[in-house]
């Protein structure tokens, strides 16, 4: 698989996503070590896919906002770009830190034309524990780099990154905020996004992600906190720590936030496997 963006070639191999592809190499992000086994022939061409319903707390997320933004000085708009890494309108805050950018945003062949790594080494454009970073680390050193630095240390954690992608794609539900919920600042009608993604490794890929990633405050480094969006503080207590809001702190992190909300709530989904025609015609269809 080629993905082509700007005047750059992305390759991804498909045995991530799709059974019987070329896989990935786990040690050189551009080679691939051959076909992905499922273990059954007629699971050739299929792959496992993850849904989750998500309640997305909107008012709550945007009235945190407002309660948070002048203690790292910056408007309540720019704080919550910086919790996603993306402005509204889709522009990435690795590309446009300080506002909004609808041209970029729109432009599909530029807003996912980023990385971070050593283009953002401290995280002042994009906090390391934003959600398109933990999410998505890209050429961020990891731990997968072994102490290694340089190009040879983002290598080796681009390699390790590419194994843990998924395919995802969302569908909003829900009404659009109502005037009492934008007053209030509170949710009074479900709303959110149906989730699916698909991977051939549900443990090494969605759930790696969420774990390894999201949910762990020392990644991609020690102290980056909580994925302020998507992340799950363990126990009774929600509160969790958002690391990285002010983009001026000399460090790139500056101090721990406290969050004491969530702001997305799972309330169902399942894992399933997700069969090839082939299969659907022959095998499964005794």
């Amino acid at each position: 698989m080629i993905l082509i963006r700007d005047f750059q070639v992305q390759i991804h191999w498909p045995g991530e996503f799709v059974f019987g592809c070329d896989e990935q190499d786990c040690n050189n992000p551009e080679e691939h070590i051959g076909k992905k086994d499922g273990g059954l022939s007629w699971m050739k061409n299929g792959s496992f896919m993850v849904f989750r319903r998500l309640e997305q707390l909107v008012p709550e997320f945007h009235t945190t906002a407002q309660e948070k933004a002048a203690g790292v000085g910056m408007p309540p708009g720019q704080l919550e770009a910086r919790m996603v890494g993306r402005w509204p309108q889709g522009a990435p805050t690795r590309l446009s830190p300080n506002a909004d950018n609808f041209a970029l945003g729109n432009d599909e062949m530029r807003n996912n034309n980023f990385e971070f790594g050593s283009a953002d080494p401290q995280g002042l454009t994009c906090p390391f524990a934003a959600h398109i970073r933990k999410a998505y680390p890209r050429n961020d050193l990891t731990p997968a780099a072994q102490g290694a630095t340089g190009d040879d240390g983002e290598e080796k954690s681009e390699a390790d990154t590419q194994k843990h992608r998924i395919m995802r794609r969302g569908i909003p539900f829900g009404p659009e905020l109502s005037p009492s919920e934008k007053s209030e600042g509170q949710t009074h009608h479900s709303r959110g996004l149906m989730f699916v993604c698909y991977q051939t490794s549900i443990a090494n890929q969605f759930e790696f992600i969420t774990m390894n990633w999201i949910d762990n405050a020392n990644f991609a480094i020690p102290k980056a906190g909580i994925d302020p969006v998507l992340g799950q503080a363990q126990g009774a207590s929600r509160q969790r720590t958002f690391t990285g809001a002010q983009p001026n702190s000399p460090s790139g992190q500056g101090p721990d936030m406290v969050l004491e909300r969530d702001f997305i709530r799972p309330t169902g989904g399942g894992y399933f496997f997700m069969p090839s025609i082939t299969a659907i015609q022959t095998v499964l269809a005794r």
